[in-house]
């Protein structure tokens, strides 16, 4: 219920006229001996019609005065009244359920904003290894390629060494068998006969 009387309540022994609606109506006196207050009812049976009541019941001493203002709502009314709550309620939980596939869409955008930026910084140091990885792996393969640069020029090295010492002992050995097969000539010679 809705009430229009924000005032205290003001003592007074007789009825006094005031403007309702345009209309030069008279208040009533509630059974406290003070004006009583116009309210609106929101209940289904009387929904929108206006009534007098005691204005002390909002201080909790109420005399239960109670007289309505207007007349009892007609059946069209009360029809065109409930179909109007219906789609009231209708929109009501329209708009709630609207409001909750908001929220469970935002929090589902929240969501998949968090595991982007997840992602995003998982590819972000995953690509950082790889660089890292892929240097180290140049680094070595620089490394090695030294090494076997180094080491064939070594081996060419030791090749040519043994070459040498190869051609040094095949001369050294052609230059100590020469006298002794120059000897060995002359040894032949002097032992065969003469032909006749």
């Amino acid at each position: 219920m809705a009430s229009q009387c924000n005032s205290p309540p003001s003592p007074s022994t007789a009825s006094s006229a005031t403007s309702i609606g345009g209309d030069s109506t008279k208040i009533p006196i509630c059974y406290c001996g003070v004006e009583s207050c116009l309210k609106t009812a929101y209940t289904e049976a009387n929904f929108g019609r206006r009534f007098f009541s005691c204005v002390n019941h909002k201080f909790g001493r109420s005399c239960g005065f109670f007289m309505w203002f207007d007349p009892p709502m007609c059946i069209h009314g009360r029809r065109v009244l409930s179909r109007i709550r219906e789609r009231h309620e209708r929109t009501r939980v329209e708009i709630e359920i609207e409001s909750h596939l908001k929220t469970k869409e935002d929090e589902y955008a929240k969501r998949i904003a968090t595991m982007e930026e997840e992602y995003g910084k998982r590819t972000a140091r995953m690509e950082e290894e790889y660089a890292k990885c892929s240097a180290m792996i140049e680094h070595n393969m620089a490394r090695l390629r030294l090494e076997l640069v180094s080491t064939k020029y070594s081996h060419n090295d030791e090749k040519k060494f043994y070459r040498r010492m190869l051609t040094f002992s095949w001369v050294l050995i052609v230059l100590l068998l020469l006298p002794s097969m120059y000897v060995t000539k002359k040894e032949v010679g002097v032992s065969l006969p003469l032909a006749p």
